[in-house]
């Protein structure tokens, strides 16, 4: 049995809570995000990018996998029946 641990960071560049109107709305386009429009006002477009950021993280780990054909599944983080101590991986 073997246990790995990776450690994963976002991939795409992500907008903040400091960028422009601008990198918002070209951010949402890129992503197909719904629930704007090009005449609202920048708090808004941050809440939806915000919201969506936290409902679907997107890691470059999860990327690079699925190009190999494995499929990756996340487990909550602080789970209290499901921590890494408790977390074996086998491999083949």
């Amino acid at each position: 049995m073997s246990l790995f641990v990776i450690v994963s960071l976002q991939g795409k560049k992500t907008p903040k809570s400091t960028s422009t109107k601008r990198e918002l709305l070209e951010w949402l386009k890129e992503n197909n995000v719904p629930g704007w429009d090009n005449k609202s006002l920048r708090p808004h477009l941050w809440k939806v990018c915000k919201k969506h950021l936290q409902q679907n993280p997107e890691f470059s780990i999860d990327h690079e996998l699925r190009k190999h054909g494995i499929e990756v599944l996340r487990l909550p983080p602080y789970h209290p029946e499901v921590r890494n101590c408790h977390c074996h991986a086998t491999t083949k």
